[in-house]
């Protein structure tokens, strides 16, 4: 064996050893609300300052009859005023970007809609959220960040929602192959305009190996994911199934400014598929 196999062995082995962490102290990560928030407070601050967010760009506006549009779900802060976006793992549980979990359940509703302010929007409250472990000692890495976590809300889903499918065969993700992206972000991030709003796009995986738990995506044809897409979706299509697979993380940017259109890492949700079925286990005993 020579010394870089040596090296990248002895890389597996640590962060092996580090996702052991995850089961042992999840619940120190775990935060949850029990008391029901009270339909006007879940309306309340749902018209807020978006502006400092963005999302997909070079993409289309979605109008609900999409494959994907029963996946999908919109979080909204009202504490910190800014949104993200999930992906339905159940009858009460998401997947989203740890970054997007910075206030107590209690300040979080979820919007389903094409649109923040469609008028007919079903809205949620989120009874609790675990965030991966590995976040909080990795979100300033490079890679391997642990920017993941599970929501977990109350009241079912809507009539026409649905679970996602979800990637097991990670060989389904090759270089060069496409992803469909999803999310309610800004549609130009220079502009900081059009938050709220469903869309979708379709770009290239970069890297599929880009660090055990993530991969990253092509966005210098000027299509991709920006801010306000975080914990968004990515799917691949198998088989003609459209499959669920990533978990949109943060940007790579060369140049400065918000551009959004180099690198976009994904979290890989095969990679955490122990710590997510793990964590729905103790999600489903909160009340």
């Amino acid at each position: 064996m020579d010394a870089g196999k040596n090296s990248g062995t002895k890389k597996q082995d640590g962060f092996r050893k580090i996702l052991v962490l995850v089961a042992a102290i999840n619940a120190v990560t775990m935060m949850a609300c029990s008391r029901p928030a009270t339909q006007g407070s879940i309306n309340s601050g749902l018209d807020g300052d978006l502006s400092s967010q963005a999302g997909i760009i070079g993409g289309t506006d979605a109008d609900g009859t999409e494959e994907f549009a029963p996946t999908v779900a919109l979080l909204y802060d009202r504490a910190g005023r800014f949104l993200c976006t999930t992906s339905i793992l159940s009858e009460s549980l998401l997947v989203t970007a740890a970054h997007c979990l910075k206030n107590p359940a209690e300040n979080l509703v979820l919007v389903f809609g094409t649109h923040i302010n469609a008028p007919n929007r079903e809205l949620r409250d989120v009874a609790a959220y675990a965030v991966s472990p590995l976040w909080a000692f990795r979100q300033d890495e490079m890679r391997n960040a642990g920017d993941i976590a599970m929501v977990k809300f109350s009241g079912g889903l809507p009539s026409g929602y649905k679970p996602a499918e979800l990637l097991t065969d990670v060989a389904a993700l090759q270089d060069g192959g496409t992803v469909l992206l999803a999310g309610y972000g800004q549609s130009n991030a220079v502009a900081k305009s059009g938050s709220g709003q469903l869309r979708y796009v379709e770009v290239n995986i970069l890297d599929r190996q880009f660090s055990e738990t993530e991969v990253t995506l092509d966005q210098t044809q000027g299509r991709g994911a920006c801010h306000g897409d975080s914990g968004g979706p990515a799917y691949v299509r198998v088989n003609g199934r459209l499959m669920l697979w990533g978990v949109t993380n943060r940007g790579i940017e060369v140049r400065p400014g918000p551009h959004c259109d180099e690198t976009a890492v994904y979290a890989s949700i095969p990679a955490y598929s122990q710590w997510l079925n793990q964590t729905a286990q103790q999600l489903a005993l909160v009340q």
